[in-house]
């Protein structure tokens, strides 16, 4: 499954197509079927390999329903992805890395939980606050 409408998404079907690989594109996703989708999926896979992506919250959406995420080795993005997925930095790489986490569920499962956990550790309401106060202690 391949949700949204970035602007790789002709280039993806035609590759799709010619390769004869199943895959279903399912454009831009209402939340809540949005949701559904990533907590359902093996893992989500950040294909973007632009440095003006600088953080990936679609990143994050995944991780906090425990779904393995795999993104592209960029500032930003990789330390998000390396807290609850993996990092690549090559096509080959990346087909090595889906290959392996889909089949290994005990492995998904681990980042699952790792991202979880890193998600309400570093990235939660409380703990925005609490930087934004600690900010503001040290302007005062």
């Amino acid at each position: 499954v391949l949700a949204g409408e970035g602007e790789d998404r002709r280039r993806l079907e035609k590759m799709a197509e010619r390769l004869r690989v199943q895959a279903r594109f399912t454009g831009r996703l209402e939340r809540r079927v949005f949701i559904d989708t990533i907590s359902r999926a093996e893992m989500l896979v950040l294909p973007t390999q632009s440095r003006l992506e600088a953080f990936g919250i679609v990143l994050l959406e995944a991780m906090a329903c425990e779904t393995p995420v795999l993104a592209y080795d960029t500032p930003g993005v990789n330390e998000v992805a390396s807290k609850g997925g993996c990092v690549y930095s090559s096509q080959e790489e990346l087909s090595e890395l889906i290959v392996r986490l889909h089949q290994s569920p005990a492995r998904r499962a681990e980042l699952g939980r790792k991202g979880r956990r890193a998600v309400e550790e570093n990235y939660s309401w409380k703990r925005a606050i609490d930087l934004m106060e600690s900010v503001y202690r040290e302007v005062e």
